[in-house]
């Protein structure tokens, strides 16, 4: 699988052979696996709220910003 063809999905975090990690917002969640299950040749598929330590990185940097 191409790194482009993720890219449509959301942003590529991590992209390997055999695996790779999409972030995407939960507002897009719902299409981006759609769109993933009818367009990728998947073997499997895992959903997975980001890590604490990074919803908390973000929370401050968005603080700081304001």
């Amino acid at each position: 699988m191409e790194k482009r063809d993720l890219e449509a999905l959301g942003r590529v975090v991590e992209h390997g052979d055999a695996e790779a990690i999409v972030q995407v917002s939960q507002e897009q969640l719902q299409s981006a696996v759609a769109r993933a299950l009818s367009t990728l040749p998947l073997r499997d598929l895992t959903v997975e709220d980001p890590p604490l330590e990074e919803v908390m990185r973000d929370l401050f940097a968005q603080g700081r910003a304001a």
